[in-house]
């Protein structure tokens, strides 16, 4: 890495952010890489294609990257932008910035490294990232879009904040909508012109059989499945296709099927991973652990040592860390003991409370009724029943899940 000019610091306002999610407490990242190095120093840490390194080359290896950031001048709270194709060397940049103490920025796949210069006035780049020195500011038209999306979130603040929490009837404005939603698996399609409202304050549950296209509505929702573009709206807003890191920049958070954490990674590791959004809210470490206290507890643990139910409290907890206006939860009762299903679903209500909005995908009849405001029922990729949870009869109910 050349030497570069001074770095921007790392501003203020994110630097409280990222103390009020606890980035800044316990063991670091490049700790975590030194434990696992301790516990299995010849287990493969990174396999890109041919090359294999375990924990022990990628700890030497980021020791000797963070020495040669430290002597080209890079200080401890150095922000630092940086994209790398390869993704042994992106990791081991990662770490090593960490270990030097600055904090790292890594571009998204959608930004080029041209895009990530324009976002910037005199950006100096280098072969291996980028930095911004000194008096570096966004371009106005990036000030002036970052500053209405500010307003948007301080006007959905107050609402959600304000005498009283909205419920769902106190506004017409629907959060989520699609019209005539479909979506394919290659050339197989999977759903069928699906139409689906859900208001602020709302839980609305998704229920069906096996391969009723449940878990497809809701990635098509999150961004991991293709859309048209105007066949989804959010808060009024076509985002049909976006990719899924800006849905969950903009407040859309998905608790997936079988809670896909990070094995290699501590628990409270998996939750701040959710928190990268940088979104404002009243979410961080704190009410996570407050909200489940089994997490507080096993929060230096691996995932792995944790039950089916702390496994699904953890996914729960990181989705809620990045404060989302639509919270998605796909089967958070699937294999898990009645007792423990009750308790994840107690939750529920409080979080709608706190201004959150929920759709929850469930083959379990009786939770669905007993949570939800609504529920819809989809038969082969169609909306088969939809109505009030309290005015659907268990027979409506059976003909539309079963196609009878």
């Amino acid at each position: 890495m050349n030497r570069l000019p001074g770095c921007v610091p790392w501003p203020e306002e994110f630097a409280r952010r990222y103390r009020e999610l606890g980035y800044w407490e316990g063991s670091t990242l490049f700790e975590a890489l030194v434990r696992s190095e301790r516990r299995s120093p010849h287990k493969l840490a990174v396999v890109d294609g041919a090359r294999r390194c375990s924990y022990a080359e990628l700890r030497e290896t980021t020791e000797a990257l963070a020495a040669g950031f430290l002597a080209h001048g890079l200080r401890p709270g150095d922000r630092v932008v940086f994209q790398l194709a390869n993704s042994l060397e992106l990791i081991a940049a990662f770490f090593a910035l960490t270990r030097a103490g600055a904090i790292p920025i890594m571009a998204l796949p959608a930004h080029r490294g041209t895009e990530i210069t324009g976002r910037y006035q005199n950006l100096t780049c280098a072969r291996r990232g980028c930095l911004a020195p000194r008096g570096a500011r966004f371009r106005p038209a990036d000030r002036r879009r970052r500053a209405a999306r500010r307003d948007r979130e301080r006007r959905g603040a107050a609402r959600v904040h304000g005498n009283r929490s909205e419920t769902a009837g106190d506004r017409g404005v629907k959060l989520l909508e699609t019209r005539g939603l479909t979506a394919f698996y290659g050339d197989f399609q999977a759903l069928f012109g699906i139409d689906f409202d859900l208001a602020p304050g709302e839980i609305v549950a998704v229920i069906g059989a096996n391969g009723a296209g449940k878990s497809t509505f809701l990635r098509a929702v999150a961004g991991l499945n293709a859309a048209p573009r105007e066949a989804i709206r959010f808060e009024g807003e076509p985002v049909g296709g976006l990719p899924a890191h800006r849905l969950a920049a903009r407040g859309i958070s998905l608790v997936p099927e079988g809670r896909r954490l990070f094995p290699s990674l501590s628990v409270e590791e998996n939750l701040l991973l959710g928190a990268a959004t940088l979104r404002r809210g009243g979410w961080n470490l704190e009410r996570v652990y407050a909200l489940f206290p089994r997490l507080g507890e096993r929060r230096r643990a691996a995932p792995t040592q944790l039950s089916g139910g702390e496994q699904q409290m953890a996914a729960i907890g990181r989705a809620l860390m990045g404060n989302p206006r639509l919270l998605l939860c796909d089967e958070v009762s699937l294999g898990l003991a009645p007792r423990v299903v009750k308790s994840i679903y107690d939750a529920l209500p409080g979080l709608v409370r706190e201004g959150l909005s929920l759709v929850v995908v469930e083959q379990d009849i009786g939770i669905a009724l007993g949570v939800a405001h609504r529920v819809v029922c989809l038969q082969h990729g169609r909306v088969a029943l939809a109505g009030a949870a309290g005015g659907l009869t268990r027979e409506a109910i059976s003909r539309a899940y079963f196609g009878i």
